[in-house]
């Protein structure tokens, strides 16, 4: 099935209220459940921004028939969250949020062609495996005092490129910070200082709002 199908697919079930169960793929960030209590930076499981997002999905499409599974798991960068894409089959998802990015460059990394290879690999398995939906999410990481600030355009070049190739909407959440500091704010608005890359609940609600956009956006679209 295309991705416009998923997509279409989607559309069809929110319309008609059916239920409708989004996984959220990633690392550290995207944990918000089986970790003794960690939420990815957030203060609570409320605050992070998978939750923020179905809270306010179930607003926006008045539908209560939205649910979310936890498959975010610390320290992994794009190859190890390969690793896992299996774990999802059980789930049987009609999305799947992909947001790795953040270790490719820090705490497991691995250089901007690895990323890409592996983001599309992972959406070729979303669509012919899971045959879900897919949206990937960039990394907000690299705080403005670390060294590897520079090497977040690559990696993020390369998700683009690869969402561009599969047609998959692509959430650009380390844009809308930059853009943020360049009118003024600071990274620790959004993060609990220069040298991390979890988000704050400030930081994470900024992340539910821009997928939030981009989901709509594309729920609105003809194609």
């Amino acid at each position: 099935m295309p991705e416009t199908d998923r997509f279409t697919a989607l559309k069809q079930k929110l319309a008609k209220k059916e239920p409708l169960l989004i996984s959220f793929f990633g690392d550290s960030i995207s944990t918000f459940e089986g970790f003794d209590g960690y939420c990815g930076g957030a203060t609570c499981r409320a605050a992070n921004y998978a939750e923020v997002f179905l809270t306010r999905l179930s607003d926006v499409y008045e539908h209560d028939g939205i649910v979310g599974c936890c498959h975010g798991f610390p320290g992994n960068n794009t190859y190890m969250g390969l690793g896992r894409l299996h774990l999802l089959k059980a789930a049987t998802p009609d999305l799947v949020v992909v947001a790795f990015g953040a270790n490719d460059f820090g705490h497991r990394p691995i250089c901007a062609t690895q990323t890409g290879f592996a983001l599309e690999l992972i959406l070729d398995g979303v669509a012919n495996e899971l045959h879900a939906a897919a949206i990937v999410m960039a990394a907000s990481s690299g705080g403005p005092l670390w060294d590897q600030w520079d090497d977040v355009a690559p990696r993020i070049a390369s998700q683009v490129a690869v969402c561009e190739e599969w047609g998959v909407p692509f959430v650009d959440t380390h844009a809308e910070v930059v853009r943020r500091m360049s009118r003024g704010e600071s990274w620790c608005d959004y993060f609990p200082c220069d040298a991390d890359s979890h988000p704050n609940d400030r930081g994470h609600a900024l992340w539910a709002e821009t997928l939030l956009e981009v989901f709509v956006s594309r729920m609105a679209s003809d194609h």
